[in-house]
């Protein structure tokens, strides 16, 4: 093991390059360390940006679709036309056998909507800003431009489900059940209603009374027995303070087929929407794959996941893991190809100490085992330092290009969509519209350099370290002694 010990002693004489070694190993293992670092942190942020959209696949409309063939139907020569409207897909329920099997599914909830007048005196909560009046809105005419007469949107909205329990509000803590009995599927096909405790309260209405409700266009007056009472959790937004049928307390639950029953024939046999509620978020992606086998029109409609929104999530921290990725490849082709070349010019100063070893009869893989051994060591002090100051290092680093990448789409985003639609659109809200979701970003990743992530690193910066010996010791040592000792001499 003598070549162990002139290794170290080798170590002890060359000081100056061993040091030059030191901070270039070190470098390489830092960055090792902070890809892998990344990668692994980026894998937790995407599970916990599914965990903030929740485990909820939606099947409706899918707007970006509608709009393209609106613009690839459009004439371009042809002038633009005032009042030409989104034309609106309802879901056939006939689509629920078809999902309804998959796995993971621990509920789901058909869901539709409309506006809807009251009748007998009956008022809508109204706030100080707003009458208690219908709400009404002008509608744009045909080609002429003209716009229409007024025409009401309803007094209140009426939110049509197959239970109660699973409604989107409620589903995610926006309200409880007060008095009587929630709405489920045996109440399908029935006239029932149930209202929210301030509405309510301020009409003096209880369970077992009767309310009586119209189709907004058409008058067709409707009644329903009242059979339960709820309490909302919502808050009152700028739009509800606009238009009363918005208000959270104007909101009431029925069985989806009295609400279409009011909304006319024409939607029998058809929701909104339907949301399916998943066991975890990590088996979204799982349940929309499976979903795309089945014979659903996906040319109409979509299973939204929040996809759009996951993507707005993840974006910043893909990118940042991408840019990791790429640095990682560079820095260890780049890292062995210097330390080659530092190795090389080394083993070339010690050409005389090789040619006096190889005419002694030491052989050749002794000799270049003690050049392994003097990088080894070197290696092992840069993984010493490496395991002490690779977490705060790695954090530091991520969190700057985190930032960085923020502040860019930031950026972007700023100088508006160009035109595009806008990421958010596509959600439907009770309301029977699109709801704007607001996209909490992931601000920080949370980088933990665990001992796998270390060994990793260690095992990779072993390999270059070796690589980056043997192949310019193997170039020396492949002439003869003789020659060696005749160059020198």
């Amino acid at each position: 093991m003598d070549f162990i010990l002139r290794g170290l002693l080798s170590l002890k004489k060359r000081k100056g390059k061993g040091i030059i070694l030191l901070a270039i190993m070190l470098i390489v293992c830092l960055v090792i360390l902070s890809g892998f670092g990344i990668q692994s942190a980026t894998k937790a942020a995407a599970v916990l940006a599914r965990q903030k959209l929740g485990a909820e696949v939606t099947l409706m409309q899918d707007m970006q679709k509608t709009m393209e063939k609106m613009r690839a139907q459009q004439d371009p020569a042809a002038e633009p036309t005032r009042g030409k409207g989104i034309t609106r897909a309802s879901v056939p329920i006939e689509y629920l056998d078809q999902l309804k099997g998959l796995e993971n599914i621990e509920g789901y909830s058909l869901e539709n909507s409309t506006g809807a007048n009251l009748g007998d005196g009956v008022i809508a909560v109204a706030s100080e800003t707003t009458e208690a009046t219908t709400a009404t809105t002008k509608v744009a005419g045909g080609q002429d431009g003209k716009m229409k007469a007024p025409v009401s949107k309803g007094d209140i909205t009426l939110i049509g489900i197959n239970d109660f329990s699973f409604a989107s509000e409620i589903n995610n803590g926006g309200g409880e059940l007060v008095s009587g009995s929630a709405i489920t599927e045996n109440d399908l096909e029935k006239n029932v209603v149930m209202l929210e405790e301030v509405f309510a309260n301020d009409n003096k209405l209880a369970v077992g009374g009767t309310i009586k409700l119209k189709n907004p266009e058409t008058s067709v007056e409707f009644e329903a027995s009242i059979i339960g009472i709820y309490k909302t959790n919502s808050t009152v937004d700028d739009t509800a303070f606009r238009n009363t049928a918005m208000m959270p307390y104007n909101k009431i639950y029925a069985p989806y087929t009295f609400v279409n029953t009011i909304k006319g024939s024409d939607y029998t046999g058809k929701v909104d929407s339907i949301k399916f509620f998943l066991d975890d978020p990590v088996n979204v992606d799982k349940f929309i794959e499976e979903g795309k086998k089945t014979n659903i029109d996906f040319e109409t409609f979509v299973l939204d996941g929040g996809t759009r929104e996951y993507d707005q999530m993840m974006a910043p921290i893909e990118n940042v893991a991408s840019f990791s990725k790429i640095t990682l490849v560079v820095v260890t082709v780049f890292g062995a190809g210097i330390l080659g070349l530092i190795i090389m010019l080394s083993i070339k100063e010690r050409i005389n100490e090789i040619g006096i070893l190889m005419s002694l009869g030491e052989k050749r893989i002794r000799i270049i085992g003690q050049f392994l051994v003097e990088v080894l060591v070197i290696l092992v002090m840069a993984l010493s330092v490496a395991a002490f100051t690779g977490s705060s290092i790695s954090k530091v680093a991520t969190d700057k290009l985190l930032a960085n990448e923020l502040q860019s789409e930031s950026q972007n985003q700023s100088q508006g969509m160009g035109g595009q639609m806008p990421q958010n659109m596509g959600r439907q809200g009770n309301g029977g519209g699109f709801s704007k979701t607001k996209v909490e970003k992931i601000e920080e990743l949370n980088v933990k350099i665990t001992a796998t992530e270390f060994l990793q690193m260690a095992l990779l910066a072993m390999l270059v370290v070796i690589v980056a010996t043997i192949i310019p010791s193997l170039m020396i040592m492949s002439v003869n002694p003789k020659e060696i000792l005749s160059k020198n001499s």
